[in-house]
Formats: structure tokens, C-alpha cells, sequence
């Protein structure tokens, strides 16, 4: 237990655990970042071959879904970004264009015999997309909400004074 304690013992004072946080939450955003431009790269370079892109899908998808729950549980929902229904819709529609647009490129790199079909699949992508981009932010917005308001609850009742302690004789 001792060599334990001795091995995850901080040795740094605050100033360097947030230059080291900052560092980890860069590292972490580049190998998110990096690991989603690699992704997509492979899929237009080699198509869906998912002996090629399959591992890289899989480890940003553990991420992703760590960041995820790990800020719903801190109660974090961004730095930037209010949460707000108006903010779910923007970022839904900006991942269905995002798909429709990859998803046209695509046509043109891999289903040249067929437009109307990748066009029709792009729409299909896009609308989806956004559905299902919507309805994930929706329930992460009450899951948020509902953290947010435990953990307030949680401050609030620390910070009320502790009624003293009666003393029988």
C-alpha cells in the first residue's frame, strides 16, 4: 500500500498541476483531433475497409466517449459553449453537413457510376446524423442539468453550519 501511495503521490506544487493539466488536455485533443483526421484520410483514401480504419475507429470512439462521460459526471458541459437547446441544434446541423459534405466527396472518389445514389446516400447521412447528434446532445444536456443540480445540492448542504453538539451532563 505504501509503494502505492508513494508511486501516485503528487510532487508538484499548484501552479505545475495546472501547466500539466493543460498539457494532458492538448495531448488529449491531439490524439482526438489527430486520431478523426487519420480516420477520415483512410476512408477516402482506401474506402470502408474496415481492416484498414477499424482500430483507429474504435480508440477515438473510446475516447470520445470517455471525455463524454467524464465531464457529464464533473458536471462540465464546456468551456465555450453554453448549454443551451439553440447550441444543440447548431452543432447537430453542423454535424449532418459535415457527413452530407464528406459523404458527397465520397461520391464523387468512389460511386461515379452511381451520383444519384451517393447523393441520395449523403442526404440520408446527413439527416440521420443530425437526428441522432440532437437526440445524444438532448440527453446529454438533461443528464448535465440533473448532475448540475446534485452537485449544487451537494455544495449547499457543506456549506451549511453544522448545528453544535449538545453536551449531556
Amino acid at each position: 500500500m505504501k509503494l502505492f501511495e508513494r508511486l501516485t503521490k503528487s510532487k508538484l506544487d499548484e501552479m505545475q498541476e495546472q501547466k500539466l493539466a493543460r498539457i494532458e488536455r492538448n495531448i488529449s485533443r491531439i490524439a482526438i483531433f489527430g486520431l478523426l483526421a487519420l480516420f477520415l484520410i483512410e476512408l477516402f483514401l482506401f474506402g470502408y475497409d474496415w481492416k484498414v480504419i477499424g482500430g483507429e475507429f474504435i480508440l477515438l470512439m473510446i475516447l470520445c466517449f470517455y471525455e463524454i462521460i467524464a465531464s457529464l459526471r464533473a458536471g462540465v458541459w464546456s468551456r465555450n459553449i453554453a448549454p443551451t437547446r439553440r447550441n444543440n441544434v447548431l452543432a447537430a446541423l453542423a454535424a449532418g453537413l459535415i457527413v452530407f459534405v464528406f459523404f458527397l466527396f465520397m461520391t464523387v472518389r468512389w460511386w461515379d457510376l452511381y451520383p444519384l445514389a451517393g447523393v441520395i446516400t449523403a442526404a440520408i447521412s446527413g439527416v440521420a446524423t443530425f437526428m441522432l447528434t440532437y437526440v445524444l446532445l438532448w440527453v446529454s444536456l438533461r443528464e448535465y442539468e440533473r448532475r448540475q443540480k446534485q452537485l449544487d445540492q451537494e455544495a449547499d448542504e457543506e456549506e451549511k453550519p453544522q448545528p453544535p453538539e449538545r453536551r449531556e451532563k
